[in-house]
């Protein structure tokens, strides 16, 4: 069965003023064949769902393996 290995994975968010924040820090994570995984913070789900699909945020992957 296939796996998707991600260990040491980094993620930054770029603000309005260009600057990146760190949003994830060192996860690990395993997903086989036919599974589905999501991470999701508690910023998000606080968020009204009109301001969540307003501006699509730019994600980078500063580190993994």
């Amino acid at each position: 069965m296939a796996t998707l290995e991600i260990r040491d994975l980094h993620v930054s968010v770029e603000e309005a003023a260009g600057t990146l924040r760190e949003i994830l820090r060192g996860v690990d994570l395993n997903v086989n064949a036919g599974e589905t995984h999501a991470i999701m913070g508690r910023t998000a789900l606080a968020s009204p769902p009109w301001l969540r699909h307003r501006r699509a945020p730019k994600y980078h992957v500063t580190q993994a393996r």
